[in-house]
Parts: C-alpha cells; structure tokens; sequence
C-alpha cells in the first residue's frame, strides 16, 4: 500500500502550490483550537487535487502564526453526488513521510506545511466535491477533471430476454443474481443482477439492477468485459468497481448454474446464480439440437459442455450421456499445471438407458 501511494504522491509532490486548470485555489482561515495548542488562526490554502483509478489527492499548504503543536483529525472525508470517502493516509509533502491521525506535531511560528491526504478513488462522473474536516476546514464545489468513461448500452432485461428468444443463446449466456461472496467488506453491499451477452470477440456483462440505490450505475451500463482465454469457460475480465473504475484482476468461470469469480491477489470469491434461461429452455434446446432447421417457436438453442474421466493412457474418456446427446462435433480438452491440449474426438459407444458414453479422442 505505502508503494503504491509513493508512486502517486511522486507524482503530485511537484504540483504543490501551484494553481492547477483544474482546481479552484482557496484561501481561508480558521480556527485549530479543538485539534491544536497555543495556535492563533491558520491560513490554509487548497493546493491541488487530483484523481487516479485507485486514490484522490488532496494537497493542501499551511501557514501557521505562532509555534505550537498540531494533529490532523481522522474524520477528513470528501463527498460529492451521493458518495463520501473518508481519509484513508496522510503524508507530509516536505518529506514524503507519513503521518499519523490524530496525532500532535510541533510546528515553528512562521512555519509552512504541505500534507496530501488520500482517499479511495471517487466515482468517474463526479467532476465537482467539497473537502471537509468536520467543525474545522470545508472546502466546497472543488471542481476536477474526471469524466465518466464507463460503457454504456441500451439493454434490459426484457430486450435482452426477447433478443435470446428470437436469436438464441450463446454458451454462457443469461441473466445471473449474486449469490454469495468471502470478503464481503472488500466487495461491498450492492447485490446486484447482471446479464452475459456474448459480442463479436468478447463478452459483456451489463449492469441491470442492484439491492441498493446507487446513483452512479444504471440499467445497460457494462460491469465488466470478459476475453477467452485457452481454458474453456475460463475468462479474464476488466470489471467497473462501484466507482466505475476499472480492476483488471478479475477471472471468471462457468459451470452448468453459476458465474464464479475471483480476483487475484485479494482472496475474494464470489457467486452469481443463473436465473435465465430457467430449466425448461434446456428440455427445448435438447429437442431442437439434432435438427437440421430448428423451428422458430421462442425455443433457445445453445451448446453443451460437461466434465469427464480419463480411464485409459490410450484416450478413452466417460461423460454424462447428455453433454453429447444429439451433438454432431466433439472436443476434448486436457489440462495441467504446464499446458492445455484440445483433441477432436468420436464417440466409441454409448448407454443411454444407464446416461453415459465413452469418447476416444485418438480417432
């Protein structure tokens, strides 16, 4: 964490005191006796401010009138358009050291001091946020440049619902409810429900509702986008926080009811259940697989996938008889920790009454 930000404040440190196109320079003064000693009024000026996909900075610069100690309060937060973000670090722009909140430092009569405080990123669109340390310093309508970049599309649930009816419906694709997830502190309270629909060389999951009011997310925004990797149903995903910014350490994989993901390095799981299409789609895409001209009734048509056992050094593999039912191409893909190998395969016999099959993948 403390690199991460050294790394942002290297970059920001130069920009101190100086009035940015970007930002509204303020002076006021106020009073510090609740948070200092032997202090006359300080005069504070609002230096820079400035936002990344991870934190916003707020620099400030400090005149002090008189030698005494002071302490920064940890109730600074910022806020704007319905979200507010409380300070998370504190450094002294002197010296790059950080600070402790709460804390007294001593400071000379005369003395100027520059702190960057951090702050989780705010949400992209918000171009407009006030600064407050409560009954103490309040900055307001600061304005910075951060516009929203997200994606946007025209999809419901119900146009996506008569799209896949009239269109069928891709591996992979419907509409999922979040389920569970392990960290729920990292990942938030907004249960939302997505929609995967598959594009030319992608895949989006569209935003369509959530459990909570969240003024920055509304129906047909993109949540996140999914690229193939070589593991069937295994995909990397860029995925919009609730900030709209993006995380590209999500991966994302299918079984036959769920959406699981995880993402990396932050020991986070979670589980989106499949709610459409619901069971009696599979009964109809089932019927209609082995037809040559599948009849135009509202039915889905889509692939099937299923796992299966290695029982021989010489190919031979059992399935479930219904992952090859009625199917007229086979593949069988094998994976290990140093690479994933796709075979072209036939089936060498089957027992549908007992519901399994026997493929070799050495034609």
């Amino acid at each position: 964490m403390k690199k991460q930000f050294t790394t942002f404040l290297f970059l920001l440190f130069p920009l101190l005191g100086i009035g940015q196109t970007n930002v509204s320079t303020a002076l006021a003064n106020y009073d510090y006796s609740r948070f200092a000693s032997k202090c006359k009024p300080f005069t504070t000026m609002l230096a820079d401010v400035n936002a990344t996909n991870e934190y916003t900075f707020v620099a400030l610069n400090i005149l002090v009138h008189k030698s005494c100690t002071i302490s920064f309060p940890s109730s600074i937060y910022i806020e704007g358009n319905g979200f507010r973000n409380q300070a998370i670090a504190i450094f002294d722009s002197s010296n790059r050291e950080e600070l402790e909140f709460d804390r007294f430092y001593s400071l000379s009569k005369k003395q100027q001091v520059g702190v960057v405080i951090v702050f989780n990123a705010i949400p992209l669109g918000v171009e407009e946020l006030s600064y407050v340390e409560p009954a103490f310093i309040h900055f307001e309508n600061i304005p910075i440049y951060n516009p929203d970049t997200s994606i946007h599309t025209d999809w419901n649930e119900q146009s996506l619902r008569s799209y896949w009816q009239k269109n069928g419906i891709a591996e992979n694709e419907g509409i999922y409810d979040f389920f569970e997830c392990n960290h729920m502190e990292w990942w938030g309270t907004n249960k939302f429900t997505v929609a995967v629909k598959k594009e030319e060389t992608d895949y989006q999951i569209i935003y369509l509702k959530g459990s909570q009011n969240n003024p920055f997310w509304k129906v047909g925004d993109v949540k996140a986008i999914m690229k193939s990797t070589s593991v069937p149903n295994l995909y990397k995903a860029s995925w919009f926080m609730d900030s709209k910014r993006t995380n590209d350490n999500f991966f994302i994989s299918f079984e036959a009811a769920t959406m699981d993901i995880k993402v990396k390095d932050q020991n986070v799981e979670a589980t989106f259940l499949k709610m459409f299409p619901p069971a009696e789609y599979y009964d109809a895409a089932t019927q209609q697989r082995g037809r040559e001209n599948p009849i135009d009734d509202g039915s889905i048509v889509y692939r099937s996938s299923g796992s299966g056992i290695v029982i021989s050094t010489d190919g031979v593999v059992v399935t479930n008889y219904h992952v090859i039912e009625n199917a007229k191409h086979y593949d069988v893909v094998i994976k290990d920790n140093r690479k994933v190998v796709t075979y072209k395969a036939k089936v060498s016999g089957d027992r549908q009454n007992e519901r399994s099959c026997i493929i070799n993948d050495r034609r």
